[in-house]
């Protein structure tokens, strides 16, 4: 029984921790509409989330590799994000400074606890690693399964519904993560901040960083400019909702895939598969003319995103060295997810403003070109596999 518990747990929490996110997060941008923040308002508050990200995830990685943990970093920080999360759904205030530090507090432990989660699962043993993809997948169901019960719980009772909702998820995914094991012990005392200069002297670290915080840029322009020009275009908190589940739910196959993929492919050409797919994807929802096309065009998602989440995850540990494992995953995650999150709301607001919502997809689409062309500087991957 015990030996059947310790299998279903790492899939459990993954379902119950993403089912959360989901309530917190995918009606942040309708919760704003709502308040009556403009276009740029908006894009300054979630911009702002990024700045606090990138300490927060730096300090995070940089400790959990000093003292060897993960397990009570992660439970405390997500008891405060269910607290702030059922304050900012509770309140009623247009007060754009209060309610940017909410949602800056709230979006960058949303953000980092998500990529924190993901390196505890990394860092585990050997059996669970190999499994990663698949137990990844089951974040992607809760969220599926999660996202659209947003969407139908506001229109019924409105937003405030959403902090009590919060509230259970989290309590329900404490008791989870409580028993699940911490990550696997080696010696990592004596590191100081000083040691991550090693990582920054290693350059294909440096060039996955640069590509990755591209493709995140791409990814950032789905979650807010799409979603923008998607309320624009008339959609209703129903379509927003069934965006993120479809994408939730189309993901899944290629994450349950994952370690086929790793002993099959080459990472490098399974990362230029993804940012093919994705320059494709942006440049299409510039064209999109109704909500529904660009819901029929969320499927791209079952392509870019799981292609690209493996080849992160896995090309990044192969070229980090063991006492430093946490801190190049968070160390990453800081600098390409906290960058693309400040950057491309900002801009993409300005943009907007100036030459429409299709020109600024064009132009995102275009950006991702970047990435492309830097996985040809890379050096240590054209036979890796896993």
């Amino acid at each position: 029984m015990r030996k059947l518990v310790n299998t279903i747990l790492p899939y459990s929490i993954y379902f119950f921790v993403f089912g959360s996110f989901a309530f917190i997060y995918t009606q942040i941008i309708p919760f704003l509409t709502y308040l009556g923040f403009t276009i740029f308002e908006r894009g300054l508050i979630l911009s702002s989330v990024s700045l606090l990200t990138l300490v927060i995830q730096v300090i995070y990685g940089f400790f959990s590799d000093k003292y060897n943990t993960i397990k009570p970093i992660f439970n405390v920080s997500y008891v405060i994000l269910g607290v702030l999360s059922f304050i900012l759904y509770q309140s009623t205030s247009s007060n754009f400074f209060f309610i940017l530090l909410l949602v800056s507090l709230v979006g960058s432990l949303f953000r980092t606890l998500a990529g924190f989660l993901e390196t505890w699962t990394l860092l585990s043993d050997e059996k669970i690693r190999l499994k990663f993809g698949a137990i990844r997948a089951f974040g992607s169901i809760g969220w599926a399964l999660t996202a659209p019960i947003t969407s139908l719980v506001v229109n019924l009772y409105g937003y405030p519904i959403l902090s009590y909702l919060i509230i259970i998820m989290v309590v329900l995914s404490l008791v989870l993560t409580m028993k699940q094991k911490d990550v696997e012990d080696i010696e990592t005392a004596e590191l100081k901040f000083k040691d991550i200069k090693e990582l920054l002297r290693t350059p294909d670290y440096v060039i996955l960083i640069l590509i990755f915080t591209v493709i995140n840029i791409g990814f950032n322009t789905d979650n807010f400019t799409v979603i923008d020009k998607m309320l624009e275009l008339g959609a209703t908190n129903n379509d927003v909702a069934l965006k993120w589940s479809i994408q939730a739910v189309i993901e899944m196959p290629i994450l349950f895939l994952s370690t086929w993929i790793l002993i099959k492919f080459n990472m490098l050409s399974v990362l230029r598969v993804s940012v093919i797919f994705f320059i494709v994807r942006i440049g299409l929802n510039g064209l999109a003319t109704t909500p529904q096309q660009i819901l029929y065009i969320s499927l791209f998602q079952g392509i870019t995103f799981p292609l690209s989440f493996i080849a992160q995850k896995f090309m990044i540990e192969k070229i980090t060295p063991l006492k430093l494992r946490s801190s190049a995953q968070m160390l990453g995650l800081a600098v390409f997810g906290a960058f693309p999150a400040f950057f491309t709301p900002l801009v993409s607001g300005i943009l907007v403003e100036h030459v429409g919502y299709n020109a600024t997809l064009y132009l995102f689409s275009i950006t991702l070109i970047v990435s492309l062309l830097l996985t040809f500087k890379l050096t240590q991957f054209h036979k890796t596999k896993i």
